[in-house]
């Protein structure tokens, strides 16, 4: 059985002796065979870059997968804070999530105005802290937030199962 070497050797022979048997030269022909060996080894040097990133971008994945799926059982928390001003009625809303190793999950930051008072506005940064949670597939959250006063509407609100006393 003809090794891998004679295989190539016969290859390029019977390419040299088309290129002579068509009129061109040998050396011409074997210019043009080594070019494409160089072009092969190039090409073959791209494969194996790309190769390599495909790895990287799957490991990557693989991480992202794996997070995510520990994200949806663990209780992630999330931090609101409110800056209000009563003289322009609005108020900027911030809010950091982190899961229970203390690395960020997300943040954001944005601007309502209108606001009536502090407590409405303390009330739309754990809406705006929960919308976001669900958004990114949180099942679980706990919140932290400066106004007792929100933490005892809320409270009341899941004692009566979200309608609230009427």
């Amino acid at each position: 059985m003809p090794s891998e070497i004679d295989s190539e050797e016969l290859q390029m022979s019977s390419e040299i002796h088309f290129c002579s048997s068509h009129g061109r030269g040998r050396r011409s022909c074997l210019g043009k065979v080594l070019e494409a060996e160089n072009a092969t080894e190039e090409l073959i040097g791209i494969a194996k870059v790309l190769l390599g990133q495909l790895q990287i971008v799957q490991f990557n994945l693989n991480g992202s997968i794996q997070r995510e799926a520990e994200l949806k059982c663990s209780v992630i928390k999330v931090n609101t804070n409110v800056g209000y001003s009563r003289l322009a009625r609005s108020a900027n809303l911030g809010v950091v999530a982190g899961d229970p190793n203390g690395r960020i999950i997300f943040s954001a930051i944005t601007r309502l105005d209108k606001i009536k008072d502090a407590l409405w506005a303390e009330a739309a940064v754990v809406k705006y802290g929960l919308s976001l949670a669900m958004l990114k597939g949180v099942n679980q959250t706990s919140v932290e937030t400066d106004s007792a006063i929100t933490v005892k509407l809320l409270s009341k609100m899941r004692t009566y199962g979200g309608k609230g006393k009427r």
